[in-house]
């Protein structure tokens, strides 16, 4: 009895011990099952936090930006006989993207615009019979502004102006491609000298000498009161072969633009311009004005004497939000051979020109600008029946 109690014992004790290994095997089947599902979501959150970093590192610093510009123009001419006045819609479209890098350091853009091919024109006109209407690469370039080097500024590509400027040589819509460097000093208190230099392409020529201009400005920024800032540069562009080889006729320019000119050359020979400009900005009984002196001679002309080019104007107030308005009024005189027609303002005339322009602009919305400009310009040499008259009523909406 003893033997098969001892032995009823030890099965009973075997069964028992079998039970309690499927338990412990079941526990630890469910343990690796929460372990693997615990992994996986952790697995997918970090994979969706690094896609998300990811894309939050490529947008950061990113802008896009653009303005939509509708326009309607209207010619009027002194002389009915020969030219009819003109009356048609037109419109500017301007789309950009811009990327900052390197701590701030390093700016990228890229931006498209209508326009016909002329670098001084972004205007796309409603005509056509509803043709398509073009885009072109308006600017690329890139802009280096090291933290090592305080002041110091590098862009090169296809950039805006960078250099003081007004309509009386540079159109608005130009953007010139090449290098340019530029240094300012900050740190002399409320002036700031600045110094700059820079070499453009203007024309490959497959048969003849590459057409090229050398920038060269020196000037300084002077906050005379807290409400009173002078800007003041003198500018030297040498164009090198330009006037000659019909270098200066290439691309869809307007070809002499008012310059003298027979058959592939100009007759200035040459185009080396000394400009000097003066802005000038305050504010009196709370409102902003602004006004401005430019002069330039070109030394290299040695034909006819027409070298010097002369404008002056002022306005009072600024666009900037909603409710906002502005007057400006410029005059213009441009002798024929002072400076490139190809590259100053297309709407006033370009050189060979004397007149007026007087625009007004108002902020319907901090975005949205409804401006009215009159252009009254006529030839310094040449018929006096080319006076022309001109009216752009304009509502231009930025982002």
């Amino acid at each position: 009895m003893a033997v098969v109690a001892l032995s009823a014992a030890s099965g009973a004790k075997a069964e028992l011990s079998a039970e309690e290994r499927m338990q412990q095997l079941e526990e630890r089947i469910d343990q690796l099952e929460n372990q693997l599902a615990g992994d996986s979501a952790e697995a997918a959150e970090n994979m969706k936090n690094d896609a998300t970093g990811r894309s939050d590192d490529w947008m950061e610093g990113l802008k896009i930006f653009g303005q939509l510009r509708l326009r309607y123009k209207v010619l009027c001419y002194n002389d009915q006989s020969e030219k009819k006045a003109r009356r048609y819609g037109q419109i500017r479209v301007r789309i950009g993207i811009k990327k900052i890098w390197l701590d701030e350091q390093l700016a990228v853009v890229f931006r498209l615009s209508t326009g016909d091919g002329d670098p001084t024109c972004s205007n796309s006109s409603m005509t056509g019979n509803f043709q398509d209407k073009e885009i072109w690469i308006d600017q690329a370039y890139a802009k280096y502004t090291p933290k090592s080097v305080k002041g110091l500024t590098l862009i090169a590509g296809k950039m805006p102006k960078p250099w003081v400027h007004t309509p009386m040589l540079w159109d608005g819509a130009l953007n010139p491609e090449g290098l340019w460097g530029e240094y300012r000093v900050s740190d002399l208190g409320p002036v700031e000298p600045f110094v700059g230099m820079g070499l453009f392409a203007l024309n490959h020529n497959a048969t003849d000498h590459d057409a090229t201009m050398h920038a060269y400005t020196i000037g300084a920024r002077w906050k005379v009161t807290d409400s009173v800032k002078w800007t003041s540069a003198v500018t030297y562009y040498d164009y090198a072969h330009f006037a000659n080889n019909d270098n200066w006729s290439a691309g869809s320019g307007p070809g002499a633009g008012g310059n003298s000119s027979s058959g592939t050359e100009l007759l200035a020979t040459d185009f080396n311009i000394l400009n000097l400009t003066n802005k000038v900005e305050w504010t009196s009984c709370g409102m902003p004005m602004n006004f401005l002196l430019d002069f330039a001679h070109n030394c290299g002309n040695d034909y006819g004497g027409q070298s010097d080019a002369i404008s002056f104007g002022g306005g009072v107030g600024k666009n900037k939000t909603q409710g906002d308005w502005s007057v400006n009024y410029v005059y213009r005189y441009i002798q024929a051979d002072s400076v490139p027609g190809q590259f100053n303002e297309a709407t006033f005339g370009r050189s060979n020109r004397r007149g007026h322009s007087v625009c007004g602009r108002y902020n319907i919305t901090d975005s949205l600008v409804a401006a009215a400009t009159l252009y009254y310009t006529q030839p310094i040499t040449g018929s006096s029946s080319d006076t022309t008259t001109a009216v752009l009523l304009d509502l231009i909406w930025s982002f």
